[in-house]
């Protein structure tokens, strides 16, 4: 695993926070390579990522709004985001670490998928773009958790109107997070009758051990 990020005193931030991120996805099964790989660009390259992200997803959406894009589409995604983090931690939610041990790595990945030259212009075309980022981990729990935090984004912003309705996500995001593939271990229950059968059968065992 190589991260882009020039070994030096000025990008001791960005070094500390990709770490954090690649262990943080590693405890949920994710391979490091893999992390990486899906690093936003602008963090990868060793800039400060979320204020390239920032300043991406800021020019995109005022292109949006120029270009007549979709009408309740946010103008800032950036300042949503911020405003979504005051209310979290304001009303005690969660903690500032929670924030940026979890939510901040997912809230980059959301600044990441609006920043291109054809956003998402409606909640599934996001939560879409968002899933295909774990494609290979469905129903992983990374994904569940990038999936979970961007509709209590989209739920809240909302219910404050800081978007328009057609911005409220599904209520079953099941599609979203996927299935595991993993194979579930296949046991047999043991009856009661089971359990009272082997009593004495280990009784007499231990009484032909000692004849």
């Amino acid at each position: 695993m190589l991260l882009a990020i020039h070994w030096e005193c000025d990008q001791v931030d960005q070094i500390r926070d990709a770490v954090v991120q690649v262990y943080d996805e590693f405890q949920q099964g994710i391979e490091p390579d893999a992390c990486v790989a899906r690093m936003p660009r602008a963090e990868a390259q060793g800039a400060d990522g979320e204020a390239v992200l920032r300043s991406v997803s800021s020019q995109g959406g005022r292109a949006r709004h120029r270009g007549g894009g979709a009408l309740h589409a946010p103008g800032d995604w950036d300042a949503l985001i911020a405003a979504f983090r005051e209310h979290k931690l304001i009303s005690g939610e969660i903690k500032p670490s929670t924030w940026h041990r979890v939510y901040r790595h997912h809230m980059n990945h959301v600044l990441g998928v609006v920043a291109v030259e054809t956003p998402p212009q409606n909640p599934k075309q996001l939560l879409e773009a968002l899933a295909r980022i774990w494609a290979d981990k469905p129903g992983g729990r990374t994904r569940q958790i990038q999936i979970q935090s961007t509709a209590a984004l989209l739920r809240w912003a909302v219910a404050e109107r800081r978007l328009g309705g057609d911005w409220e996500p599904p209520q079953d995001l099941t599609v979203f997070v996927g299935r595991s593939r993993a194979a579930k271990a296949i046991t047999t229950p043991l009856e009661v009758g089971h359990i009272l059968a082997l009593v004495p059968s280990r009784i007499l065992a231990g009484a032909l051990a000692f004849s």
